[in-house]
C-alpha cells in the first residue's frame, strides 16, 4: 500500500459522502503503484456518518471504516495513523481541509 489518507469524523454525515468521493476521484487519478486507502475514524457518531460510509464502500471499495470511541479529533486521528497501511499518510479533516 502506498497512501494512507485518514479522515476522523464526528457528525459529519451532511458531508462525509462529498468528501470520500472528492479523496477517492484525486487519488484514483494518481495512479499510485501500490494503491491507496481512505480511513474514516468515526468518533461514535450520532447522526449517520458511520451508515453513510459503509454504502461508499460499494462504490469507494478503498475506503475502510473505523468505529471509534469519541475521545476527540486527536485520537481519531491517531487511531487511524495505526491502522494505515499505507508507505505515506496523512490526514484531513471531512470538509478536506488540512
Amino acid at each position: 500500500m502506498f497512501l494512507s489518507w485518514i479522515i476522523p469524523a464526528y457528525n459529519e454525515g451532511h458531508r462525509i459522502e462529498k468528501t470520500v468521493r472528492e479523496v477517492a476521484t484525486f487519488l484514483r487519478a494518481k495512479n499510485f503503484l501500490g494503491g491507496f486507502e481512505i480511513i474514516v475514524s468515526d468518533s461514535a457518531s450520532r447522526d449517520r456518518t458511520a451508515e453513510i460510509v459503509r454504502g461508499l464502500q460499494a462504490t469507494v471499495p478503498e475506503i475502510v471504516l473505523l468505529n471509534l470511541e469519541n475521545r476527540g479529533k486527536g485520537w481519531a486521528v491517531r487511531q487511524g495513523m495505526l491502522k494505515a497501511q499505507g508507505l505515506v499518510r496523512l490526514f484531513s479533516d471531512a470538509d478536506n481541509s488540512v
